[in-house]
């Protein structure tokens, strides 16, 4: 694994969480750990996917103990302790990797083509991957139909799903492994973002 390119992260399935709104996903950044978020994806009207990434990197550093911090974080932040006191958790703590997007790797060979989390496709900047998954799912199937009769599936032919992919996808990715590595390096410019967007007259109607 290449720490500079994954993130770590657990997630947990809860029911009964308060104030829940099935149609919002929400992100939680703790004080303590900025280069990490903590996230509620509602999957039904009283069920969330509730989880807690952090970059690897930053985890060996700091020898950080995933589950830990999870827990930690329920409690640190006001407004998850409340709405957590209640709720019920479903399944232990599930860990998992996430390959990060951010440089130029091979993604096909001799007939095989990666797509999605398998070509490191994640968004550095959101944790985002099931756009790219998607994305590269369909150009990896037009690549196949249009060679899969006379078998030019050879990883010379393949190499031109690496450079379909990468002119549709991944100028942004870069852009958003840039700005990761920026907010990174200044995690309090997350404070002066949120305090800006607070004051601005467009929030409330952005998030109705």
């Amino acid at each position: 694994v290449d720490r500079d390119f994954h993130t770590a992260a657990l997630r947990r399935y809860y029911r009964g969480i308060s104030s829940l709104q099935p149609d919002v996903n929400e992100f939680f950044i703790s004080r303590w750990y900025r280069h990490a978020y903590f996230w509620s994806f509602p999957v039904s009207d009283t069920v969330a996917n509730v989880g807690f990434g952090m970059h690897s990197k930053w985890i060996s550093r700091s020898s950080i103990n995933l589950k830990k911090v999870f827990e930690e974080v329920l409690v640190e932040i006001p407004e998850l302790r409340a709405r957590f006191a209640g709720a019920e958790p479903l399944e232990a703590p599930q860990g998992f990797g996430l390959p990060l997007a951010g440089r130029k790797t091979s993604i096909s060979g001799h007939r095989y083509l990666l797509c999605g989390d398998a070509a490191s496709l994640i968004n550095p900047l959101t944790g985002s991957g099931i756009d790219t998954a998607i994305g590269s799912g369909i150009l990896a199937a037009g690549l196949v139909l249009a060679n899969i009769q006379d078998d030019r599936l050879t990883a010379d032919s393949n190499r031109r799903y690496d450079a379909a992919v990468y002119r549709s996808m991944g100028r942004a990715l870069h852009r958003d492994a840039r700005w990761w590595k920026f907010y990174a390096a200044f995690p309090r410019i997350l404070d002066l973002v949120g305090y800006i967007k607070g004051r601005s007259p467009k929030t409330s109607a952005t998030a109705s």
